[in-house]
């Protein structure tokens, strides 16, 4: 069962088709063809109605690893191999649906793709171990059911009963026959009690590793980005690639001077509201925050994030600036130091964007060119006297009543460039928080 640990992410084709087939549906089935195989060896396969039940085994594992992650789909899909096994065998007449075994199929195939649906709408997590741990049981249930069906069925042809009398005697209607026929056999009620304790035991475990996982992946997400998270762990990880994107810096002015007058546990209680600000306001505009760089936010806005990233962009930072206040007063009620003005800088262009670092230690984050410029972008803030500065590549990409918010300031030389950059400062008296040095 898919749990929201996979979410977000896609594994290979074949792991996800084997992980399917031996953990979460199509077991009775599984089961069903290696116990007749064992039996008849490949003369099984003669029968068109079983190997259409292994080809059907086959299509529904394959559908399931591709599309099986949402709960309607998971359902529907989990019933294709009992569905086409029905259709290819239902020439046989109310005693194809009256046997034994088939009833078992249908029972174990509808238990077990409801349960599985249901852990995937969102239920709190206990609820999702809870079937975890009841799907485990299930499958090791329907190995057993196999077990007794086939047992039971050998006793009768051992006892030289003609095919009728076994077929009545194999009926659904008769199961509670076959059960304490099968369960007379001492060496059977240990098989049993021995592969109960085994189940509970094996789906303890799955849940443990199941619950360790998503604990983890939460913890991850707590210092990654959810979104860069499930990219590192996704089926081609982290892997560099090039991507326009708009990159945005922010720093608290005075910073160093603040930190010297003022405890460490206050300066990281600020720190940790303000960073809490940022996030929000990042996040509500469609960006992800890169990383935090000492008092430095790192965001960047990609195009697939809704509307321009550049005007999204430029919002969040208007935004941050006018709440600025706000923050300042809430961070005072809390008996904490408040960052007196921010600057902002924010570029737009190609860059690096992937999983870099050593083999031991990696960071997935964007670099480049114009992660460099956004970061110049804002050094220039104190300079020029402005709280937010925005390169051409960005003000050339705003809407209107966004752009009417900046003004061109000229060139300036950025370290590294060999031409000026054309740069644009928020208008003086466009936002609420005032720019001091």
């Amino acid at each position: 069962m898919a749990t929201t640990v996979e979410a977000g992410r896609r594994k290979p084709f074949l792991v996800s088709f084997f992980d399917e087939l031996l953990l979460y549906s199509g077991q009775y089935a599984l089961f069903y063809v290696l116990m007749n195989f064992t039996r008849d060896g490949v003369g099984f396969f003669s029968d068109a109605g079983h190997a259409a039940l292994l080809a059907a085994l086959a299509a529904q594992t394959a559908a399931l690893a591709l599309w099986g992650d949402a709960p309607i789909p998971r359902f529907v899909l989990s019933l294709i191999a009992p569905a086409i096994y029905v259709l290819k065998e239902s020439y046989e007449g109310a005693d194809f649906f009256q046997d034994m075994s088939h009833a078992f199929f249908w029972t174990f195939s509808i238990a077990v793709a409801a349960l599985q649906a249901a852990a995937r709408t969102g239920k709190p997590r206990r609820f999702r171990m809870a079937v975890e741990f009841l799907v485990t049981i299930l499958n090791v249930a329907a190995f057993f059911a196999v077990y007794v069906y086939f047992d039971y069925r050998l006793t009768l042809e051992a006892s030289g009963a003609d095919a009728a009398a076994i077929g009545e005697a194999l009926s659904i209607f008769r199961a509670a026959d076959g059960f304490a026929d099968f369960i007379a056999d001492k060496s059977h009620v240990y098989t049993l009690v021995g592969g109960a304790f085994l189940a509970v035991t094996i789906a303890v475990g799955r849940i443990r590793i199941l619950d360790l996982k998503e604990r983890l992946h939460e913890l991850f997400g707590q210092y990654v980005d959810p979104s860069f998270r499930d990219r590192i762990v996704g089926e081609n990880g982290g892997v560099p690639r090039m991507r326009e994107l708009c990159v945005l810096f922010s720093d608290i002015r005075s910073f160093t001077a603040l930190s010297e007058r003022e405890a460490p546990e206050r300066i990281s209680g600020m720190l940790n509201g303000y960073f809490t600000e940022w996030e929000e306001s990042i996040t509500r505009h469609g960006g992800i925050v890169d990383k935090y760089i000492g008092d430095a936010v790192m965001a960047i806005f990609a195009p697939d994030g809704g509307a321009a990233p550049c005007e999204r962009a430029a919002e969040c930072a208007l935004e941050m600036l006018n709440g600025l206040p706000g923050l300042r007063a809430r961070l005072a009620e809390s008996g904490l130091p408040a960052p007196e003005a921010i600057g902002v800088g924010i570029d737009f262009g190609p860059v690096i964007m992937g999983d870099l670092g050593s083999r031991r230690r990696k960071n997935y984050t964007v670099l480049g060119d114009h992660v460099n410029t956004a970061s110049r972008m804002e050094s220039f803030c104190k300079e020029a006297g402005r709280p937010c500065i925005i390169s051409e590549a960005v003000f050339s990409r705003l809407d209107e009543s966004t752009a009417e918010r900046f003004e061109a300031l000229g060139g300036v030389l950025v370290k590294g460039k060999s031409e000026q950059v054309r740069i644009y400062g928020i208008r003086i008296g466009k936002q609420a928080a005032p720019e001091s040095s």
